[in-house]
């Protein structure tokens, strides 16, 4: 969504989209900052949006990222039971 203000004699054009961080932007008449919002705005819904725009990844991410590559027992408990557990395995074969 973008907002327009004005200080002074400039306006300051603000787009805030969810996903994004807020942008803004200086100009010296109203009309354009008008259409640099709307520009902005139809690049961040085509995903057009430029790269260092973008939110960066989230601990979410970072948590799926660590279950899919990592096999858990959730019935151990730590690396000690690892350990045990391991040498068990290999006696029993």
């Amino acid at each position: 969504m973008a907002h327009i203000e004005q200080n002074g004699a400039k306006y300051i054009a603000r787009v805030h989209k969810r996903g994004f961080p807020t942008r803004s932007k200086t100009f010296t008449s109203k009309r354009e900052a008008e259409k640099w919002a709307r520009d902005y705005e139809a690049q961040l819904d085509k995903g057009i949006a430029p790269a260092k725009t973008r939110k960066g990844t989230t601990i979410g991410d970072i948590f799926q990222l660590y279950l899919d590559n990592h096999e858990i027992d959730w019935r151990e408990k730590g690396p000690a039971v690892s350990a045990v557990a391991s040498s068990r395995k290999k006696s029993s074969v």
